[in-house]
């Protein structure tokens, strides 16, 4: 089917409190496996690419390889452009085809970041798109060394219900104490906090930099109102650790006149590994059965 933006999908996971995986890519092969993934269980998703990733495998022919993918598959797949970085960014992947963008103007001031997401609100109705804000920041992506205090991190719900109202954004990622890399420990998210936010919104939650969120505070953010759940870590590590495992049994066919390896076989391996931690996030979270 056609790519479809997130607003339908968010919406109806936001009123019957599961979430959507926004799973990141950084090579055709995930792409593959995100969509494989859905397929297995069902379920709608999010094929998600931050810009450097984008860049590696060329923005236009990845675009057409995951317009390609959505179209052959059998359950609502959007292609999302996460932390957008810019206007002119944005525009790009919106000349592309994407149908759902993140601009993250969070380092911003309020009133900067609700500027520039109104520009963005504008640029993307013109394509039928949707977009995805921010406030506050999560560790690790934005570059934030002027902010004084940890807590200037987290999401503030009174800044969030002002910048929903002036932007008419159509999701908003929010920080409750997750960060864009692995941990060691498991974070201690702030539950409250979200309960807060999502009593000051409408609008469908988002949450970043889980990689270190154990199984069942995934499962209580979901409850507590995040319907978009952004995922990257573990499937990569899946992807590689698929790969490792082909590699370390690679086996040569010698014959009369050829000496034969199959790269094909290996990537393969990395794309089932990275599929089934795709399809177990996606039932952990309860968007099956669409």
């Amino acid at each position: 089917m056609p790519l479809v933006d997130t607003r339908a999908m968010l919406t109806k996971a936001t009123r019957q409190r599961y979430a959507v995986c926004a799973f990141n890519v950084e090579c055709f092969e995930l792409a593959v496996a995100v969509v494989e993934a859905a397929e297995e269980e069902s379920a709608p998703v999010i094929l998600s690419v931050v810009e450097p990733a984008m860049r590696a495998m060329g923005p236009k022919r990845f675009a057409d390889f995951a317009r390609g993918l959505a179209e052959d598959a059998t359950v609502p797949v959007a292609l999302h452009l996460d932390h957008g970085p810019s206007i002119e960014v944005v525009k790009e992947c919106l000349d592309l085809g994407f149908t759902s963008v993140m601009i993250d103007a969070s380092s911003k001031p309020l009133e900067e970041n609700i500027r520039i997401t109104l520009e963005v609100m504008k640029l993307a109705e013109r394509y039928g798109a949707s977009v995805e804000g921010e406030v506050g920041y999560v560790p690790g992506i934005e570059d934030k060394a002027d902010v004084p205090t940890a807590d200037a991190a987290y999401t503030s719900p009174e800044e969030a219900r002002v910048y929903c109202r002036e932007t008419g954004v159509h999701a908003l990622a929010v920080s409750i104490g997750t960060v864009h890399y692995m941990v060691k420990e498991p974070l201690r998210l702030d539950f409250d906090l979200l309960t807060e936010i999502r009593n000051a919104v409408s609008v469908p939650l988002v949450l970043h930099g889980g990689a270190a969120v154990v199984d069942k505070d995934m499962v209580a953010v979901v409850e507590r109102g995040i319907a978009k759940y952004n995922i990257a870590y573990k499937p990569y590590r899946a992807f590689l650790y698929g790969l490792k495992d082909a590699l370390d049994n690679l086996s040569e066919e010698v014959a009369p006149g050829k000496l034969f390896v199959s790269p094909a076989a290996i990537m393969e391996s990395g794309i089932r590994a990275a599929k089934d931690e795709m399809a177990s996030k996606i039932r952990l979270l309860r968007s099956v059965r669409i």
